[in-house]
């Protein structure tokens, strides 16, 4: 996989991972009528309540994934320079990054102000922007402005582009890689595993086991990548295509396995993550396969915008509920209006904020 390549299957899981957090969200945030059958459709449409979790840690996996790809290999060409690569990730996060800071903390106040509701702001705007997003959450609680939540998913992943930046240039030979990829990993799951909820949930170092697990598979595809290819190659693509297929119903029977012991609950979540690993390498290697998502148009289209759908889904959402006032009974319209409008956002989003600084990125590759 060439540096400067965008493979569609990738692009395509982008799309499905963004799509996953925005119906999480749309199910909390959008009223819905009672009933046991509108109660097992936000069941299903929310993986149990962790749609949300599961986009974003297929977010993290992705991130480690490619970044580390590019580093080593830039590494191995002797062109890595830690200066340009930041500069590149500043290009590629910050400009949408700071549209949004400026619409959740000085636009939308304004104009709620401005249609007579009452507004307020606890979250500080100095830690949004200086990336400690997570932080913020853990010792501030959620922001009152929706559109500011979703955040600290970004800070978490500029906060590893930092370490992995400074860090990986030190890490010469591949037994040390793997000794500090192994490091990073046991402590990672051992403070997520003494930590309470919300730093489970938020801290850097509680994330960073799928980011160090995406670090690891994206390490394996550039020194033992011919041999992967190979092998996923050998598999039948009916196989292939039959485990992209019920995946989705796996982690779905998992999500609802899991309630209610935490050893359930942590093998459960490590079989997800393997399963996501495992879905990245068949995407990424695979020469063909009898179900190929880049066939359906809207997936790489939403993975190109995936960004703008994450961060700016949650004003759609806020307002398709002030367009359709809110009413139970029209949770349906309010569903596909605010898909509508997150997706007129990100597209929006993505031709005047994100590709001018994409173009300029490119040059710095």
């Amino acid at each position: 996989m060439s540096a400067q390549q965008r493979l569609p299957e990738l692009d395509s899981l982008r799309g499905l991972a963004a799509s996953a957090v925005f119906i999480w969200h749309a199910t909390r945030e959008i009223p819905s009528p009672g009933g046991l059958i509108a109660h097992n459709v936000r069941v299903v449409m929310g993986f149990d309540g962790h749609g949300g979790r599961l986009g974003i840690v297929f977010f993290f996996l992705l991130s480690g994934y490619l970044i580390t790809i590019r580093m080593l290999r830039e590494r191995r060409e002797g062109r890595f320079r830690l200066g340009r690569f930041m500069a590149r990730r500043a290009l590629r996060i910050w400009p949408l990054y700071y549209v949004v800071l400026i619409l959740g903390f000085v636009a939308i106040p304004l104009l709620t102000r401005m249609i007579g509701d009452p507004v307020s702001e606890s979250a500080p705007w100095w830690m949004h922007a200086l990336f400690l997003a997570n932080f913020s959450m853990l010792h501030h609680g959620n922001p009152d402005i929706g559109t500011l939540r979703v955040q600290w998913s970004v800070a978490v992943e500029e906060q590893f582009y930092l370490l992995w930046g400074l860090l990986l240039p030190l890490v010469r030979t591949e037994r040390l890689f793997v000794g500090c990829i192994s490091v990073l990993l046991i402590g990672s799951i051992a403070f997520a595993g003494y930590s309470d909820s919300l730093s489970k949930y938020f801290h850097l170092i509680s994330n960073l086991r799928f980011l160090a697990a995406g670090s690891l598979l994206g390490a394996l595809m550039v020194w033992q990548g011919e041999v992967i290819m190979n092998r996923i190659n050998r598999i039948s693509p009916s196989l292939r295509g039959a485990f992209v297929k019920l995946l989705p119903l796996a982690v779905l029977l998992l999500c609802l396995w899991m309630h209610g012991s935490p050893l359930r609950m942590a093998f459960a979540n490590t079989v997800i993550v393997i399963a996501f690993c495992a879905l990245l390498i068949e995407r990424s290697a695979a020469r063909d396969g009898v179900f190929r998502l880049d066939n359906w148009r809207l997936l790489p289209w939403l993975g190109e915008r995936s960004y703008g759908l994450y961060l700016l889904h949650m004003p759609a959402i806020a307002l398709a509920r002030w367009i359709t006032g809110r009413e139970e009974q029209l949770a349906l319209v309010t569903l596909l209006l605010a898909a509508l409008l997150s997706c007129l956002f990100a597209h929006i989003a993505y031709r005047l904020v994100e590709q001018p600084f994409l173009r300029l990125k490119d040059r710095l590759a």
